[in-house]
């Protein structure tokens, strides 16, 4: 696609659903969100709004492709405060779900399972339904009326219920410009923000319990935006119950599209039949089948696993012996155009819910070497060679072993990333600011920042001065201090970090020369202040 033309695309799509904004409304959004930090005492670890222009993807996949294109709209821009929302989500939404008893569906085995504890399936017919656009259609008042619903039966905390507020106040931006919805709020659940498809789930929960009303609950279930139910009646019923489900969604504000009275049915990447009680894999006609080669440059333990990989996920997709000997051909065939001579086999699972055994956790220290088939050398032979050779039968032997320490390759860049890259580095423009917010993204601006307003410099040599002052702090007398040279090849910020949390936790003393004199200090209550500094930056 041409740049001119993607740019059209995206223009289309931010302006009809977005309006310019200001830097002013992110400041305060960022304010409030500091205030959020602060109570909840990790201020010193939670940035600001992150800056980061919206890009789309095509819907290829869509039967009007390509005369007809469609995009989908991908905000990466978003608030860190979305990481503590999330978890505060996922515990509500767990705690709802066993509450309701609903059927809010995880991945394509769960599906299976309900499927599976239906009974006289023959008389049965299936209701599939899809919301359009869910997730920026979920509007301030819907997401209020679920906070209301979930009250009824949970408690959520002022604290809680304004953390989940401030992560769904949210920016667009494009060439660095801030963009806002159209409508007057800044409420907006945006593809990517952190705790966006645990808002898509609890609103999903209070969608099951409006369709209850017309569905019984047991016969109904939901996956982010489709929906699956099993229904008994004729057609003029269906048409009724279709009509019904149609005002449910309308009063919710949402769109829906819907399929009734069906025998067969896909759903996610499984086939479902009625008549014959079977479920079996679904794949699109035109859909190609492809796996990475073998000879391809990948660490040998994925090649090995991958057939095995394959026949498991095609057993779980299975309901029998026959309905996998049937789908597999065309898999096989795949796997052996990608140089595998291994036959698909089929594994019966039972779906036995799995008893997690309480394990002694290990500390493990992984390396992960990037894998090429160009490097001759064994690297990880090399590597385990070289700790047996500096810590066997030493002091040290205990903590630095082949059992606390693991190797695992990492896989180079795949074409999708090499072109996502070459992409960024077309379409983004280079915009400089001389203001310094640019090199600085603490709570409060430059006054609390480490490095004053150059915490985001990268490829640096540091410098903290450790200076011991006297407890009385009327005389500012200061005695000699100890300065520790520091180097940073990401961001002195990321480096920052690992110091600020060795100071915190005295696990973590050890880390650094520096963080065994701060604890050293600390043990005698001597008090002393850091100042951090810039000695050098490696040459661009």
């Amino acid at each position: 696609m041409p740049v001119n033309e993607y740019n059209k695309f995206l223009n289309d799509s931010i302006t009809s659903n977005y309006k310019k904004s200001s830097i002013e409304e992110v400041k305060i959004v960022n304010r409030e969100a500091s205030k959020l930090a602060q109570n909840l005492n990790i201020s010193n670890r939670i940035d600001t709004y992150i800056e980061a222009d919206a890009f789309f993807t095509v819907k290829d996949h869509k039967p009007s492709f390509p005369k007809r294109i469609e995009c989908r709209l991908l905000n990466p821009a978003k608030s860190n405060i979305g990481k503590i929302s999330k978890q505060i989500l996922e515990q509500k939404i767990q705690t709802m779900k066993n509450i309701t008893n609903s059927n809010l569906w995880k991945n394509s085995n769960e599906v299976i399972k309900w499927f599976n504890k239906m009974e006289n399936k023959k008389s049965h017919s299936f209701f599939k339904f899809d919301i359009v656009s869910f997730y920026p259609s979920i509007s301030q008042t819907l997401f209020e009326k679920t906070i209301a619903w979930c009250k009824e039966y949970i408690s959520i905390s002022e604290e809680e219920y304004s953390i989940i507020l401030n992560a769904r106040k949210s920016f667009l931006f494009k060439d660095l410009e801030p963009w806002r919805k159209k409508n007057d709020s800044l409420f907006d659940v945006p593809m990517g923000a952190y705790d966006g498809a645990e808002i898509c789930e609890l609103v999903g929960l209070f969608i099951l319990s409006k369709l209850a009303e017309v569905i019984p609950n047991a016969f109904l279930g939901l996956y982010r935006d489709d929906g699956l139910a099993i229904v008994k009646g004729s057609g003029p019923q269906l048409e009724r119950l279709r009509k019904k489900v149609f005002e449910i969604f309308k009063n919710l504000n949402l769109k829906v599209t819907i399929e009734a009275n069906m025998k067969k049915c896909d759903f996610l990447d499984v086939l479902f039949d009625l008549n014959n009680q079977t479920y079996k894999p679904f794949r699109k006609n035109n859909q190609q089948i492809l796996y990475i080669n073998k000879e391809s440059n990948h660490p040998r333990t994925i090649t090995k696993q991958l057939p095995g990989m394959i026949s498991k996920r095609l057993s779980d997709l299975s309901c029998s012996k026959k309905v996998f000997d049937e789908e597999t051909p065309a898999y096989q065939e795949a796997i052996r155009n990608a140089g595998y001579s291994e036959e698909l086999e089929f594994e019966k699972n039972e779906y036995k819910s799995k008893v997690s055994k309480n394990r002694r956790s290990r500390k493990i220290i992984w390396f992960n070497p990037p894998y090429c088939q160009t490097v001759k050398t064994k690297v990880g032979k090399k590597f385990l060679a070289l700790i047996d050779k500096h810590f066997k039968d030493t002091k040290l032997e205990k903590y630095f072993n082949r059992s606390t320490i693991k190797i695992s390759h990492s896989c180079l860049p795949n074409l999708d990333n090499i072109i996502s890259k070459h992409n960024k580095k077309i379409l983004v423009k280079e915009i400089k600011k001389c203001n310094q917010s640019s090199m600085c993204n603490c709570r409060g601006g430059i006054n609390n920042c480490p490095m004053n307003g150059k915490c985001l410099e990268n490829s640096l040599i540091y410098k903290a001065e450790v200076e011991i002052t006297k407890p009385n702090p009327s005389k500012k007398i200061t005695s000699p201090s100890k300065t520790y040279i520091g180097m940073a090849s990401n961001t002195f910020k990321e480096r920052y970090r690992n110091h600020t949390l060795s100071f915190r936790n005295e696990k973590y003393q050890n880390n650094t020369s520096l963080s065994k004199h701060i604890w050293d200090l600390e043990k005698k209550e001597i008090p002393y202040r850091i100042t951090w500094t810039i000695a050098g930056k490696a040459p661009k």
